[in-house]
């Protein structure tokens, strides 16, 4: 199987879907908050975590990957929540196979077109490490912090930073993510015929400005049945923020 997955909790099927750079694990606690009503499954995306590496990078491609996921697992009528990268993924599934899926929720992205270079500036920091002479982790960390000063994005980061054997190696496909970004930063673009006719969630970080008023009108278009919450001291990371406020949402809203 292509897509590495953890599965917790009985119920109806919710799928997550983590951001660029990390896994499934990252939604651990909510997955455990949601698991008494809720079969929750806990993915690493292509190029991310334990999946498949692909030689092409595209939302195309990740929509195709795990809508063979959810027809192999026999899914019914999943309700699929994706974050960032992962929120992208989680709408493009969901215009392209509207059968595949019941309720979406999105955090902190929306379907538009966003700039580069913070992208790049992250994974060319990645790339110019070289991870054969690194002995520590500490070491990683002190080479990444010339160009990431934020501690708490390079601890983020470095959990992509694994044993293999006496050194150290990459859990995700930095020279496919590099190659892929122009892809993962924009938004395919959908025809006007195309929406995702049910309910869907936007949960957006008070701090965050992914999710600005003039991508409203689109997301409406694409996404008519759509409600929007807003969590209070909330970056882009609103499940690490405030975690309660996010589950009560997520809750609130399947409810």
């Amino acid at each position: 199987m292509s897509i590495a997955f953890t599965a917790i909790g009985e119920g109806k099927p919710l799928l997550i879907l983590h951001g660029l750079y990390g896994t499934g694990r990252n939604w651990q606690s909510v997955a455990s908050a949601l698991s008494n009503d809720y079969q929750v499954f806990l993915i690493d995306l292509p190029n991310h975590g334990s999946s498949i590496w692909t030689s092409e990078i595209s939302y195309e491609d990740f929509s195709s990957h795990l809508s063979n996921f959810i027809i192999e697992q026999g899914l019914s009528d999943p309700i699929i929540l994706g974050h960032s990268l992962g929120g992208k993924v989680a709408m493009f599934i969901a215009l392209q196979n509207p059968h595949l899926v019941d309720r979406l929720i999105v955090v902190d992205i929306a379907p538009v077109n966003y700039n580069s270079d913070d992208q790049l500036k992250v994974i060319n920091a990645l790339s110019t490490i070289n991870i054969k002479q690194i002995k520590t982790r500490s070491e990683a960390d002190n080479l990444l912090s010339d160009n990431i000063l934020d501690p708490l994005l390079r601890g983020f980061l470095l959990q992509n930073l694994i044993r293999d054997g006496d050194n150290y190696d990459w859990r995700c496909n930095l020279k496919g993510l590099k190659n892929g970004m122009n892809n993962i930063v924009k938004f395919p673009e959908i025809g006007k015929e195309i929406v995702f006719n049910y309910p869907t969630l936007f949960i957006k970080g008070s701090k965050s400005d992914y999710i600005l008023p003039i991508y409203k009108k689109k997301i409406s278009n694409l996404f008519p049945c759509n409600s929007f919450i807003e969590i209070e001291d909330a970056g882009h990371w609103p499940h690490i923020d405030n975690k309660d406020k996010v589950v009560e949402a997520i809750i609130n809203f399947l409810e």
